[in-house]
């Protein structure tokens, strides 16, 4: 089983609890349809890819730090092994809220070239990870709810 990498648009005080209760498999897994998310689960090498999805920001003269670590405020919750959340920073919400699709465009053709992808952009794993973070912080922005990072290792 590979990384979980996900972000979710939500209220902190009611999405920690959820994966600290002792809910069932099912209720569980409902509940988490509930929220909004962003699927980055797709072989990504951590930290070095999410530190380039930065960077290919960056060469959008967008205003984040080049290293993604960066971008998490406080760790919301670990079970003790292997998964967790993070609090992810308002200012990288508001900066992906505000992704125009050329923007898209641009940010996922230089973030996947690495990836070595055969298909067209759109397309891709990566074009539609950054289309579905985009909508996630768009919620989060509108709702005034946090983008919060689950991994899952």
């Amino acid at each position: 089983m590979g990384t979980t990498i996900e972000f979710y648009s939500a209220r902190p005080q009611e999405f920690v609890p959820l994966f600290s209760s002792s809910e069932n498999g099912q209720t569980f897994v409902g509940k988490l349809k509930t929220y909004p998310v962003a699927n980055f689960s797709f072989h990504l090498l951590l930290p070095d890819d999410m530190d380039r999805l930065c960077q290919s920001l960056i060469r959008q003269h967008l205003p984040v730090p080049p290293v993604f670590r960066n971008l998490l405020v406080e760790q919301l919750w670990y079970d003790g092994t292997s998964e967790s959340l993070t609090l992810v920073s308002d200012g990288f919400a508001g900066v992906v809220a505000r992704l125009s699709d050329a923007e898209i465009d641009e940010v996922a053709m230089d973030w996947s070239t690495e990836f070595n992808y055969n298909e067209p952009l759109q397309k891709t794993p990566a074009y539609q990870a950054l289309v579905q973070l985009r909508r996630v912080a768009q919620d989060a922005v509108t709702h005034k709810t946090a983008l919060i990072l689950h991994l899952l290792a």
